[in-house]
C-alpha cells in the first residue's frame, strides 16, 4: 500500500528532523584539544540576511584556548556576540575573543554567547548545513558544518530575537 501525498510529506519532514538532530550532535575535533558539538544556525525568513549561530566548545587540552573569530563562505562577516539583559533591556555586545579554559566547556546559545552570521550570500534551507571556520589565537582552525534548524537541538524552542538591524553595519 502506498502512502498518500500528505503522508509522504510528513514522512519526508520527519526524516529531515531526524537527520538534523543527528547532524547537530556531531562533534568536530581540532588538533589541539578543542571539540565542537551541537553546531546549528537558526532558520530565518529569506528577507533576513543575518542569522544566529550556536555551538558548544569543549577544551580537552592542557592549555587554555582563545577563540578570536570565525568565517563562513556563505556570509560576508561572522562576529562573536554576547546577549544579556541590563536593567530589563536586552542588549548585544560584540566580543573580540572568548576563552575556553583547559578542561572546560563554553556554550554559544540563545540569550548568551552566539555567532552573528551577517550579510548572507545564499538563502538558508532547513536541513542544509552552513560551513563555519573557527579561528583560535594559537593559529588553530576548526571547520564546522552547522545544521540549519528552526529550533534548538533536542526540540527546545527559542524566543524570537530580531537580528535584522545587523546587516553589514555593525558598530560595537
Amino acid at each position: 500500500m502506498y502512502a498518500g501525498v500528505n503522508d509522504r510529506g510528513a514522512i519526508i519532514a520527519a526524516l529531515y528532523i531526524a537527520i538534523a538532530f543527528l547532524c547537530a550532535q556531531t562533534a568536530y575535533a581540532g588538533e589541539h584539544g578543542i571539540t565542537v558539538s551541537d553546531a546549528w544556525v537558526r532558520m530565518a525568513p529569506p528577507v533576513l540576511k543575518t542569522h544566529g549561530g550556536f555551538l558548544t566548545l569543549t577544551n580537552d587540552g592542557e592549555e587554555s584556548k582563545e577563540l578570536i573569530g570565525a568565517t563562513s563562505k556563505n556570509y560576508g562577516e561572522v562576529q562573536i556576540h554576547l546577549s544579556k539583559i541590563i536593567d530589563g533591556v536586552s542588549t548585544m555586545q560584540r566580543m573580540e575573543s572568548v576563552e575556553v579554559a583547559a578542561g572546560k566547556t563554553v556554550e554559544f546559545k540563545h540569550g548568551g554567547l552566539h555567532l552573528m552570521l551577517m550579510s548572507a550570500k545564499i538563502p538558508l534551507e532547513e536541513g542544509s548545513t552552513v560551513p563555519i571556520m573557527l579561528n583560535f589565537r594559537s593559529g588553530e582552525t576548526v571547520h564546522v558544518e552547522a545544521m540549519v534548524m528552526t529550533m534548538a537541538p533536542g526540540g527546545g524552542q527559542m524566543e524570537e530575537m530580531d537580528h535584522s538591524g545587523h546587516d553589514g553595519h555593525h558598530t560595537h
